[in-house]
C-alpha cells in the first residue's frame, strides 16, 4: 500500500484539516446518518472525521451526547480560551450534549447541520440546505464546551486579543 505524506505533523492540524476537506462536499444532513456517502447527522460527521486520523477505530458510532462523556471522562474538556483548530465543540441543551462539530479555527468549525430530526431523506436534506458546512462557534444560542482529543491543551488564545499569542 502507498503512503500517502500527512499535511501536518500536529494532530490538532490534521483533524481540523481532514474536517475541512469536506467543506463545499455537499454531503448532506441525514439524521442518525454515518455514511459519507449517503449523508451525516454532526456526530456521524465528527465520528468520520476522528476515524480518519486514527483517533477512533473504524465503525464506532455514539451520540453527541455520549462522545462527550468520553471526553469528559478522561478529562479532556478544556477551557474555551485554550482552543482551537482540531478541538471538537459541543453544544448543550437541559445538561446534554446535542450537537457537535470539528474547530478548524478558534472561532469556526466545521460539522454536519441545517438539519433535524426530520432530515431523514436526501430531498429532505437539500430542502433544508442541511450540509457539511463551516459556522462561526457563537451561530448557535446554546451553552457550549470544547473537548481537545488528544488532551494536550496547546492552544493560548488571549481572550482580550482574540489572536493567536
Amino acid at each position: 500500500m502507498e503512503q500517502y505524506p500527512i499535511p501536518y505533523k500536529d494532530p490538532h492540524y490534521f483533524l481540523a484539516w481532514i474536517a475541512s476537506q469536506y467543506i463545499g462536499s455537499k454531503i448532506p444532513y441525514i439524521y442518525g446518518g454515518d455514511d459519507p456517502l449517503e449523508g451525516w447527522d454532526c456526530n456521524g460527521f465528527a465520528h468520520e472525521c476522528l476515524q480518519a486520523v486514527g483517533y477512533e477505530k473504524r465503525g464506532f458510532d455514539d451520540t453527541a451526547h455520549g462522545m462527550y462523556l468520553g471526553f469528559a471522562q478522561n478529562n479532556h474538556i478544556i477551557d474555551k480560551f485554550h482552543s482551537g483548530p482540531g478541538c471538537i465543540i459541543f453544544y448543550f441543551q437541559n445538561g446534554r450534549a446535542i450537537h457537535v462539530g470539528v474547530l478548524i479555527t478558534p472561532s469556526h468549525m466545521v460539522h454536519a447541520g441545517g438539519g433535524g430530526r426530520d432530515n431523514i431523506d436526501f430531498q429532505t436534506a437539500v430542502d433544508d440546505n442541511a450540509y457539511v458546512r463551516v459556522d462561526q462557534i457563537d451561530y448557535r444560542p446554546e451553552e457550549y464546551k470544547i473537548a481537545d482529543p488528544y488532551g494536550t491543551k496547546v492552544y493560548h488564545l488571549s481572550p482580550e486579543e482574540e489572536k493567536w499569542e
